[in-house]
């Protein structure tokens, strides 16, 4: 059973589909198979340009009720330069002590979630949203996706909601389709 698994894995790391160069390193020596250059890592400087233009978002967040906040913006998708319209999402709270952790698992909306679903144009208003730290998630194909803080930094965009606060966020970034 070890030999076919081994054959397998030779043959993955074999094969011309595969996205590895059989290279040598710079002083002219083979490099091993767990040390293959892959042949292009994008973004190649660890930023994304983009010639998609900016979608309208809305410049103000409705007026929340006594000791609530309220957010606004538009959900974006910087892969494709295209709105996310009609599409779910959910505000989901921090986790850890501190409320300020992406939740280790993102398996959709709890009950405890504030849900919604964007308009025709991608847009997006919430008002009375109780104070605290809030992540928003996406439902994405087949699973559960963050906002992001920009096009070329990933970290979740990590929401700090206070009580008669409004929080017009604008462009939304979101990693797919």
């Amino acid at each position: 059973m070890k030999k076919y698994f081994l054959v397998l894995i030779m043959l993955f790391f074999l094969s011309p589909s595969c996205n590895i160069k059989n290279s040598t390193s710079n002083s002219g020596y083979p490099i091993d198979a767990h040390q293959t250059d892959i042949v292009e890592v994008y973004p190649k400087d660890n930023t994304i340009t983009s010639s998609f233009e900016l979608p309208d978002f809305p410049n103000d967040a409705p007026e929340p009720s006594e000791s609530f906040g309220s957010i606004s913006g538009t959900l974006y998708s910087f892969t494709t330069g295209i709105t996310l319209a009609q599409t779910y999402f959910y505000l989901t709270p921090g986790d850890g002590p501190d409320k300020r952790n992406m939740p280790p698992l993102l398996v959709g909306p709890r009950e405890e979630d504030i849900q919604g679903i964007t308009d025709e144009k991608g847009q997006f208003f919430i008002k009375n949203i109780p104070p605290g730290t809030y992540f928003l998630i996406i439902e994405a194909p087949y699973s559960f996706s963050p906002a992001v803080i920009s096009a070329s930094n990933f970290t979740p965009l990590l929401l700090e909601v206070k009580a008669n606060e409004k929080y017009p966020l604008g462009v939304v970034y979101v990693s797919w389709p």
